[in-house]
């Protein structure tokens, strides 16, 4: 549990001290009021905890004042919406994350990997040259060489 005062709770949650008034205002939690020379003063533990309910309540709505057939509604659509992406993964429809970013690692990787050798392979080219632009244009050309390899290497990968 740490104490912070107002401007450092502010710093701890990239907000200005208008903002931090604000939500004092809607109920976030302190520890000293301020004010008369006193500093104000907070937990941050139980400022965090406020933080947290809040983002569930602004992402699913105050449901204390949600009717039973609301809740009875929205847990049959989230019912429907499960069963939905089960089919969808069934069907091959969709791409399970694991194998996306397994994907996605071995292209950032075969990039690295394509570009680092960009050098490599320019240098022997570019030893007799002193034309800027002949220089450009083999660099350039390498540049395009690699970037097509990349693409169609991203486009022949199964998922």
């Amino acid at each position: 549990m740490a104490q912070v005062n107002r401007a450092e709770l502010a710093e701890i949650l990239g907000v200005s001290l208008p903002t931090i008034t604000s939500k004092v205002s809607k109920g976030m939690p302190f520890e000293q009021r301020g004010g008369r020379g006193r500093e104000w003063t907070f937990d941050t533990a139980a400022v965090f905890e406020w933080e947290k309910e809040q983002a569930i309540i602004n992402a699913t709505g105050d449901l204390s004042s949600v009717s039973d057939d609301e809740l009875k509604r929205r847990k049959l659509a989230a019912e429907t919406t499960l069963v939905e992406l089960e089919a969808g993964k069934k069907r091959g429809d969709l791409i399970p994350r694991e194998e996306i970013e397994k994907m996605l690692v071995n292209l950032v990787l075969d990039t690295k990997a394509r570009l680092l050798l960009v050098p490599r392979r320019c240098a022997p080219l570019l030893t007799q040259l002193t034309s800027e632009q002949e220089i450009r244009d083999i660099i350039e050309e390498e540049q395009r060489e690699a970037l097509t390899d990349l693409s169609n290497m991203g486009a022949d990968q199964d998922l």
